[in-house]
C-alpha cells in the first residue's frame, strides 16, 4: 500500500512539473508572439471593437490617461511603464519615454501644463518636461509602489499615495517629504488636492475614506460606508460634495462638512474604479471593470447615459477642462474620446 501511494505521489509530481512548464511555454510564447501594432488614430467608421485574448494581457492596458488644464496635452500612462504625451486635437504623439519598469498608474499635469507627475508599482515617482518628456526630478524619498501622484494647485507640492497606509506630501523643488497622512488601516489608492488647496482626500483599501486639512495634514473627517476598497474618491469644486467609487460596484455622493452620504448610485455589475465631477459640477462620470461608462445626473440622481466603452476593463477617465468630453482607457490598450452631451465615440488611439 505503502509503495502504491508513494509512487502515484511520485508520478502526479512528475507530471504537474511537465504541466507547469508547459504553461511557462505557452505564456512565454503567446507573449513573444505578440505584434505591437502603430499608434494609429482610428475613426468611429473606419474600425469595430476586437475580442482579441491578446487585448487581456496586462502590458497592454492604459491605467492613466487625462488632460492638460490647458485642454491642449494628454498624457497615457501604461503598464508596460511607457509614458505619452499628445496633442489633445489630433491624438498626435508629442513624445513618449520608458519611464518606468513597471505599471504607470496616473501620470497628472501640473496647473500650468508643463509638467506629469507619475506614479509606478516600480516604487519610483517622477516629474517630467511635457515639451520633450526629459526627467525633471525622481523623488527618490519614496519606498513603495505608487498608485497615484497629484500636484497641487499652487504647483508647490504634491502629493504621492500606493501600498502603504500613508499618503506624503512633498516639496516639488526638493523631493523632501514634508508631511505623512495618517489614519487609513490599509493600502491607499486615490489621493488628491481639493481645488483650492484647502483639502487633501484618501480612499483606501479599508473601505474608508479620509479628508485632511492639506496645511497642518490632521485628519478633518472619515467616511464610512463604502463595503470593498474605495478605488477612487473626488471633491467638487466648490468643497460641498464628494463623489467615490469601489469595488463593492457602487458610486457613492457624500456631504462633505457632515460626513452624510447623499445617495448611491447602482447600476454598475462589477468593481467600479472611476468616478469624478464634470467641471460644471452637474454631472458624474464612472467606468468600471464591467466595460462600461456611466453617465449620472447629479440633482435628480438618475442614470443620463450608458457608454459601452471597452473590450475590457475600463481603468481611467477624466473630462475635458470644458466638460465637453470624456477620455477613458482601459486594458485593452486603448484610449477613447467622447462627446459627452451625445455618447457618441470621437476617435481612438491603440497603443498595442
Amino acid at each position: 500500500m505503502y509503495f502504491f501511494v508513494s509512487n502515484r505521489l511520485k508520478w502526479m509530481s512528475i507530471s504537474m512539473l511537465i504541466y507547469s512548464i508547459f504553461v511557462v511555454f505557452m505564456l512565454f510564447s503567446c507573449k513573444e508572439n505578440s505584434t505591437y501594432k502603430s499608434d494609429e488614430i482610428k475613426n468611429v467608421s473606419a474600425t469595430k471593437s476586437q475580442d482579441s485574448l491578446r487585448e487581456i494581457w496586462t502590458e497592454y492596458g492604459v491605467y492613466g490617461a487625462f488632460y492638460s488644464p490647458d485642454g491642449k496635452k494628454i498624457s497615457v500612462g501604461n503598464a508596460r511603464g511607457q509614458i505619452y504625451i499628445l496633442d489633445a486635437v489630433t491624438f498626435e504623439q508629442i513624445c513618449m519615454v520608458k519611464g518606468h519598469q513597471s505599471n504607470v498608474h496616473s501620470i497628472i499635469f501640473n496647473p500650468t501644463s508643463d509638467w506629469v507627475i507619475s506614479s509606478s508599482k516600480d516604487k519610483d515617482c517622477k516629474i517630467w518636461n511635457v515639451e520633450d518628456c526629459s526627467l525633471y526630478m525622481n523623488l527618490k524619498a519614496i519606498d513603495f509602489s505608487t498608485y497615484t501622484a497629484a500636484f497641487a494647485n499652487k504647483g508647490k507640492y504634491c502629493v504621492v499615495s500606493g501600498n502603504n497606509n500613508d499618503a506624503i506630501v512633498m516639496d516639488v523643488k526638493n523631493g523632501k517629504v514634508v508631511k505623512r497622512l495618517k489614519g487609513h488601516t490599509n493600502e491607499i489608492h486615490i489621493v488628491l488636492y481639493s481645488d483650492d488647496d484647502k483639502y487633501i482626500l484618501t480612499g483606501s483599501d479599508d473601505s474608508t475614506i479620509i479628508l485632511f486639512d492639506a496645511e497642518t495634514g490632521e485628519k478633518v473627517r472619515q467616511f464610512f460606508g463604502h463595503q470593498g476598497a474605495v478605488n477612487c474618491s473626488v471633491i467638487d469644486h466648490d468643497n460641498k460634495t464628494i463623489v467615490s467609487a469601489s469595488s463593492d460596484n457602487t458610486v457613492k455622493l457624500w456631504d462633505l462638512e457632515t460626513g452624510e452620504m447623499l445617495h448611491n448610485f447602482v447600476g454598475h455589475e462589477d468593481n467600479v474604479y472611476v468616478a469624478l465631477f464634470n467641471p460644471q459640477g452637474n454631472l458624474i462620470a464612472s467606468s468600471s471593470k464591467d466595460r462600461t461608462i456611466r453617465i449620472w445626473d447629479v440633482e435628480s440622481r438618475k442614470l443620463v447615459k450608458v457608454l459601452k466603452a471597452h473590450t475590457n476593463l475600463v481603468c481611467t477617465l477624466y473630462f475635458s477642462p470644458d466638460g465637453k468630453k470624456l477620455l477613458s482607457g482601459g486594458m485593452d490598450g486603448t484610449i477613447k474620446e467622447w462627446n459627452v452631451e451625445t455618447g457618441e465615440l470621437i476617435r481612438q488611439k491603440s497603443f498595442k
